[in-house]
């Protein structure tokens, strides 16, 4: 293999000059991404399938994909999501992105409870885990968590705790 370095100021100019090169690479990119966008339509296919909520974040924490348990979880369609801040979906947004950056310091950080914002009356709470997603280089491209339902648990535990003040509580 021969492999030639052409600088980038010289781009423009070099393929100019050989126009027959533009279609090459226009076929290599086209075939590169026909096959990314099958690798991305059957994780979706897949990431829908899961129970989880699952959302992807870039690096800044916008919104970039997510599937049905997330649409169900959170409340929103994904029109009204993407590029949306992640840390919008919650009721208290210092606390999400302190997460995050434990994320990024820890690399993965243990389930963390959230609480979610709910039309109407009561709470809503969401059990979150991430991870980095790195790209070839090792940098950081974005965030991966998921999240479930854990309402139930958490107003268990609540029930739980007022029961137990009530019985230990002197008379």
């Amino acid at each position: 293999v021969v492999a030639y370095r052409i600088p980038k100021d010289s781009i423009t100019p070099f393929l100019q000059e050989f126009p027959g090169v533009v279609m090459d690479i226009i076929r290599v990119l086209s075939r590169r991404l026909d096959e990314t966008s099958q690798i991305l339509s059957g994780l979706k296919e897949l990431c829908d399938q899961l129970p989880d909520a699952v959302l992807i974040t870039d690096k800044d924490g916008r919104l970039l994909s997510w599937n049905a348990a997330a649409e169900e979880l959170y409340g929103g369609d994904w029109s009204s999501m993407y590029s949306r801040p992640a840390e919008s979906l919650y009721k208290n947004p210092d606390a999400y992105t302190s997460h995050i950056r434990s994320v990024q310091t820890q690399k993965t950080v243990r389930e963390t409870v959230f609480e979610i914002p709910q039309t109407g009356h009561g709470q809503r709470f969401v059990s979150i885990s991430a991870t980095l997603l790195y790209d070839g280089h090792h940098n950081v491209r974005g965030i991966l968590s998921l999240s479930r339902d854990v309402t139930a648990q958490q107003m268990l535990e609540r029930r739980y705790r007022q029961a137990r003040r009530l019985i230990l509580s002197p008379l």
